[in-house]
């Protein structure tokens, strides 16, 4: 619970924003307030061991080697004895991220499913925190940045290998028959463990899920990275809340990952979602294959920017889920979205179909299905117009589906 003079703080809950003075209603930051759980939230950004009534942890603010930064869970609030930071949750991601006081605000309330306000308020407004120095607004960026770095993906990925009945279901999920990854590929990948936050539709209380984070590199920022989240895919069928997103993406954009690009690529084999990728892109990284492998953030519904995909070597080779179910508009999502990309790069594409025995039944077969079936490298470049393919798939076969698929995708 916070503390009762909450209310105080809370009377003059306004700020200077792009030559403007914007105040929050007071009762909103108190609800958000009230819903935050002010360790929950510096987990995220702050690796804490509970010590006595408290947690103690590095402090995120300056260097250190011996633990200063002490976080109150009854007063809800924080305080560095090194470097004398403190606060509470709002003042913290303030100062971390150097977002104004409305952005933080905002995106709480979001984060909580409660909706923020803002009004136009007379230039003699108060601040109730400092404004961040070099404030991104003061450089006219308006859109909050969800991306993270380093240090953060570290701290997720160790999140992940720690023991606990969370972890060992994360990880039971990554390295069974649902995905087939080593421990080798999810040290390589920094795959890590987020908390994501939903509000229960039936009772109204907000809930925390775990889920497994990809983390993406931002193009065009060196150290920045893209979180993207599964959340709980290891629950399933009845015990799964309808409420319950499969993906936790919140400032993720349609964007190219090249998730392998060696030296000498020839060409780039383009995939229908990261887990594809990343299988796809781990073997050919240990056979030191000269093909670039990439894949989109947005699935194969979303062209991802042109000027990306150009950026790519090319020819281009999609490998797409087949056998899809057809959708609500009578189209398969995958062949659909192969031959939409193939139009984007005009004659620099080529749809090629994901190696699958000719008697296959399972619907929306992918190249995790390929892989774990046994078909390897070879297999690929077969469908992508190489040599004959192994493990008996026929290329002919293969000549004939990819005809099929690409019939009329001009239309």
């Amino acid at each position: 619970m916070i503390s009762n003079n909450c209310h105080a703080s809370l009377s003059t809950s306004s700020v200077k924003q792009v030559g403007f003075d914007f105040r929050i209603n007071p009762a909103i930051i108190y609800e958000i307030k009230q819903h935050i759980d002010i360790v929950e939230v510096l987990l995220e950004h702050v690796r804490l061991k509970k010590n006595g009534k408290e947690y103690v942890g590095l402090c995120p603010f300056h260097d250190e080697k011996t633990p200063s930064f002490s976080v109150s869970p009854t007063k809800q609030v924080y305080h560095c004895f090194g470097c004398g930071a403190a606060g509470d949750v709002i003042k913290f991601l303030m100062q971390l991220g150097e977002h104004s006081f409305p952005d933080v605000v905002q995106d709480l309330g979001q984060r909580y499913g409660i909706s923020v306000s803002n009004f136009q308020q007379s230039p003699t407004a108060r601040l109730p925190y400092p404004q961040p120095k070099k404030s991104k607004l003061e450089l006219g960026e308006t859109r909050k940045d969800c991306t993270v770095d380093k240090v953060y993906v570290q701290r997720s990925h160790e999140r992940l290998l720690h023991s606990g009945a969370v972890q060992e279901q994360a990880l039971g999920w990554l390295t069974g028959t649902a995905r087939n990854f080593t421990p080798q590929m999810i040290a390589h990948y920094r795959l890590g463990l987020e908390s994501v936050r939903y509000k229960n539709e039936h009772s109204g209380q907000w809930e925390n899920w775990w889920g497994i984070a990809i983390f993406i590199p931002v193009p065009s920022r060196p150290g920045r990275y893209y979180k993207k989240v599964r959340v709980a895919p290891w629950v399933v069928g009845d015990s799964r809340p309808d409420y319950i997103k499969d993906w936790y993406q919140k400032g993720v954009p349609a964007t190219v990952w090249t998730i392998y690009n060696p030296e000498g690529a020839t060409q780039t084999w383009y995939t229908e979602g990261e887990w594809d990728g990343m299988a796809l892109a781990y073997l050919a990284h240990c056979q030191s294959e000269k093909v670039a492998i990439a894949c989109s953030t947005s699935g194969c519904g979303t062209v991802p920017p042109v000027e990306q995909l150009n950026a790519l070597t090319c020819p281009l080779f999609t490998f797409f889920d087949r056998n899809d179910g057809l959708n609500t508009l009578g189209v398969r999502p995958g062949d659909n979205g192969a031959r939409k990309l193939v139009e984007v790069l005009a004659g620099r594409g080529v749809v090629a179909l994901v190696p699958m025995p000719e008697d296959c039944e399972i619907k929306g077969w992918d190249v995790s299905d390929s892989l774990a079936h046994g078909y390897g490298m070879n297999d690929f470049r077969a469908a992508a117009g190489g040599s004959p393919g192994l493990m008996g798939i026929s290329f002919t076969y293969l000549q004939k589906q990819r005809a099929s698929v690409t019939e009329g995708y001009q239309s």
